[in-house]
């Protein structure tokens, strides 16, 4: 669960800014892609710890990595680490991992092995998901958070696009 892109296929006007991006100059692009990062990132940060509800797995998994990858279109990131998370977390890999912590597991479900102990074979059945959050089809936090300030990020984009774009006609 690396990111969330908006869709430019689906919405007109979202694609004539995402044109018209594309033909800026090179300078223009990354000055936009500049002013992106800094106005996005802290109201994705903001949405995504608004969401983790305060929890420890949460924060460490989503809030610590969030953030806004300036782009055409611009991409919302969280949970992108590779790196397995220090003590207490069992080595959880946030990329490979954090779509379970997303939307919760079967906390019902078992797992059964055979083990040796004292000698003796003998068959062991755990509750394997038990550490995950219930099943959750919506999302718990990033999808949610995402939903909420989507609407914000793409305006606050194509409003940075259309000015910069203005700016450039009055120049030349």
């Amino acid at each position: 669960m690396p990111f969330i892109q908006p869709s430019a296929r689906t919405e007109p006007l979202l694609r004539a800014v995402v044109l018209a991006l594309k033909a800026m100059d090179k300078d223009t692009r990354a000055d936009i892609s500049k002013v992106t990062r800094d106005t996005l990132n802290p109201i994705w940060r903001e949405a995504i710890a608004t969401h983790a509800n305060g929890s420890r797995m949460d924060n460490l998994v989503f809030g610590k990595g969030a953030r806004v990858a300036a782009g055409n279109p611009s991409r919302a990131i969280a949970a992108s680490s590779r790196r397995p998370l220090r003590r207490g977390a069992g080595g959880f890999i946030p990329d490979q991992q954090g779509r379970a912590l997303e939307f919760g597991a079967d906390r019902s479900s078992v797992a059964t092995y055979r083990r040796r102990g004292k000698g003796k074979a003998h068959s062991v059945t755990r509750h394997t998901n038990r550490g995950l959050p219930a099943r959750n089809r919506k999302g718990r936090v990033v999808y949610p958070a995402f939903a909420e300030v989507a609407p914000r990020m793409v305006s606050l984009w194509t409003q940075t696009i259309v000015r910069r774009l203005h700016e450039a006609f009055e120049k030349g």
